[in-house]
């Protein structure tokens, strides 16, 4: 479980990350920012060395109160922050709006971003991905293989909300061969779709096991489909097994999502 411990500064507030930031991390961060605002406290250093992942809704919580302290005269400053959160910053466009520092010390005698550097479209939550991102990966959708395995489902649950359907996550590390439970509005009625993201290597290719047990998930919750999608390929006894479940199973590979997503459109 996520936790936050809170240390008093004479410049601010550091605060050091537990644990992942995840849905349920997100909450806990959300609600220590919350209770710092109240406090008026304007300047908040965040250590993320004992964290490994942040989600795409954690990146815009911390953008939304940066933006909101930087308005008064303060801001988030990020200590040792991983190398998969620096490509998801990046990838997303947010790099160049937080300071980042190896320690604690550095961070205290740093300046801030200005302000007029933040693009307003940065500033604008969404519930998974946001465009500047998506952008990036449509130029160039080798991307999605840098992604950490939880962003890589966000970013599917993203697509399909853009297709209008209902996507929920599975928790992490409780999703049974499920990541993400799809909701579609059919001419007929609501279809529920169960899908399992593979965010792996181009030369790791999903095997034949990844495709039987979702096969199973899907009898087993009475789920209308099932949907594998992967930034690598299938392996033959993959494809074969597929073949013969072409009613309740589909596979995305690498190409397939590509094309998925090259095909939106964004503003």
């Amino acid at each position: 479980m996520t936790s936050i411990n809170r240390t008093e500064l004479p410049k601010g507030t550091l605060l050091t990350i537990d644990g992942d930031i995840d849905d349920q991390g997100v909450d806990i961060l959300r609600a220590e920012l919350y209770k710092l605002a109240q406090e008026q406290v304007l300047n908040i250093y965040l250590d993320l060395d004992a964290s490994r992942f942040i989600s795409y809704v954690g990146v815009g919580v911390l953008v939304e109160r940066h933006e909101s302290l930087k308005k008064l005269g303060g801001g988030i400053r990020l200590i040792n922050i991983n190398l998969y959160t620096e490509r998801l910053f990046r990838m997303v466009g947010v790099s160049n709006l937080f300071e980042t520092y190896d320690h604690v010390e550095q961070a205290l005698g740093s300046e801030l971003v200005p302000l007029s550097e933040i693009p307003d479209s940065l500033i604008e939550v969404v519930r998974f991905v946001n465009d500047e991102a998506l952008k990036q990966i449509q130029a160039n959708p080798s991307l999605v293989r840098e992604l950490h395995p939880r962003n890589f489902e966000e970013l599917i649950a993203e697509l399909f909300v853009r297709e209008g359907c209902e996507v929920e996550l599975t928790q992490p590390t409780r999703d049974g061969g499920v990541d993400l439970h799809v909701v579609k509005q059919e001419s007929f009625g609501k279809w529920l779709y169960l899908v399992e993201c593979k965010r792996q290597k181009e030369t790791n290719p999903v095997g034949v096991q990844v495709v039987r047990q979702l096969f199973g998930e899907v009898n087993h919750h009475r789920a209308n489909a099932g949907i594998v999608v992967t930034s690598s390929y299938f392996t033959k006894p993959a494809i074969e097994f597929w073949n013969d479940t072409k009613s309740i199973l589909s596979l995305k590979d690498f190409r397939s999502l590509s094309d998925w997503i090259r095909s939106l459109k964004l503003g």
